[in-house]
């Protein structure tokens, strides 16, 4: 249950904590980063049937 806690409040403030002038650097930085990833996890999630498929390939060829 923290996590999740922890997940949705970082969710909910990245952005505004990626456009503040008044945090350090790092936390910006920190926050950019948050963003980019929940951004890659959901392309990652839209290709998933994509991904398994050319996985199932790859296998089938080293089985051969």
């Amino acid at each position: 249950m923290f996590f999740r806690v922890l997940f949705t409040a970082l969710s909910c403030s990245a952005p505004f904590i990626a456009i503040s002038d008044n945090v350090p650097h790092w936390v910006s930085l920190l926050g950019w980063i948050y963003i980019l990833g929940m951004l890659c996890v959901g392309i990652l999630a839209l290709k998933a049937e994509q991904i398994i498929s050319w996985c199932d390939k790859q296998l089938a060829k080293k089985r051969k």
